[in-house]
Protein backbone atom coordinates (compact mmCIF):
# COMPACT_ATOMS: atom_id res chain seq x y z
CA UNK A 1 0.00 0.00 0.00
CA UNK A 2 1.29 3.43 -0.36
CA UNK A 3 2.26 5.65 2.16
CA UNK A 4 1.92 9.35 2.31
CA UNK A 5 6.07 9.85 1.69
CA UNK A 6 5.90 7.76 -1.20
CA UNK A 7 3.56 10.47 -3.41
CA UNK A 8 5.18 12.50 -5.86
CA UNK A 9 6.36 16.39 -4.70
CA UNK A 10 3.48 17.39 -6.57
CA UNK A 11 1.07 15.16 -4.94
CA UNK A 12 1.97 16.02 -1.20
CA UNK A 13 2.02 19.70 -2.43
CA UNK A 14 -1.82 19.40 -3.71
CA UNK A 15 -2.50 17.73 -0.30
CA UNK A 16 -0.80 20.54 1.59
CA UNK A 17 -2.60 22.86 -0.76
CA UNK A 18 -6.14 21.49 0.11
CA UNK A 19 -5.59 21.72 3.46
CA UNK A 20 -8.74 23.43 5.21
CA UNK A 21 -6.58 25.87 7.34
CA UNK A 22 -3.02 27.02 8.14
CA UNK A 23 -2.86 25.00 11.37
CA UNK A 24 -3.61 22.06 9.59
CA UNK A 25 -1.55 22.75 6.57
CA UNK A 26 1.37 23.33 9.61
CA UNK A 27 0.33 20.24 10.67
CA UNK A 28 0.70 17.63 8.05
CA UNK A 29 3.94 19.36 7.28
CA UNK A 30 5.01 18.39 10.45
CA UNK A 31 4.37 14.31 10.17
CA UNK A 32 7.94 13.46 8.55
CA UNK A 33 10.54 15.84 6.92
CA UNK A 34 10.09 14.80 3.62
CA UNK A 35 6.62 15.99 3.78
CA UNK A 36 8.01 19.17 5.87
CA UNK A 37 10.88 20.10 3.10
CA UNK A 38 7.90 20.07 0.56
CA UNK A 39 5.93 22.71 2.60
CA UNK A 40 9.00 24.80 3.36
CA UNK A 41 10.59 24.73 -0.23
CA UNK A 42 6.46 26.04 -1.43
CA UNK A 43 5.77 27.49 1.79
CA UNK A 44 4.05 30.76 0.23
CA UNK A 45 1.96 28.88 -2.30
CA UNK A 46 0.43 26.65 0.86
CA UNK A 47 -0.27 29.77 2.68
CA UNK A 48 -1.98 31.20 0.35
CA UNK A 49 -4.34 28.45 -0.56
CA UNK A 50 -4.81 27.93 2.93
CA UNK A 51 -5.14 31.30 3.83
CA UNK A 52 -8.18 32.01 1.15
CA UNK A 53 -9.91 29.78 2.79
CA UNK A 54 -9.00 30.23 6.47
CA UNK A 55 -8.83 33.67 7.17
CA UNK A 56 -11.44 36.54 6.62
CA UNK A 57 -11.00 38.93 3.92
CA UNK A 58 -7.29 37.53 2.95
CA UNK A 59 -7.66 38.73 -0.24
CA UNK A 60 -8.30 42.40 1.20
CA UNK A 61 -4.96 41.63 3.74
CA UNK A 62 -2.66 41.06 1.38
CA UNK A 63 -3.63 44.25 -1.10
CA UNK A 64 -3.09 46.17 1.32
CA UNK A 65 0.09 45.00 2.98
CA UNK A 66 0.55 45.23 -0.80
CA UNK A 67 -0.26 48.98 -1.37
CA UNK A 68 1.87 49.60 2.11
CA UNK A 69 5.09 47.78 0.76
CA UNK A 70 4.70 49.76 -2.56
CA UNK A 71 4.26 53.05 -1.20
CA UNK A 72 6.95 52.33 1.41
CA UNK A 73 9.19 51.70 -1.84
CA UNK A 74 8.26 54.53 -3.50
CA UNK A 75 9.28 56.75 -0.50
CA UNK A 76 12.30 54.67 -0.39
CA UNK A 77 13.11 55.47 -4.26
CA UNK A 78 12.66 59.41 -3.90
CA UNK A 79 14.45 59.59 -0.63
CA UNK A 80 17.70 57.84 -2.04
CA UNK A 81 17.39 60.70 -4.91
Amino acid sequence: MPTLTSLPTECLLLVLQNCDSISQATAVSSTCKRVHSVYSSNKYAVLGWCGRRDIPAFNEAIMAVSDIFIHLLYVAVIWVH
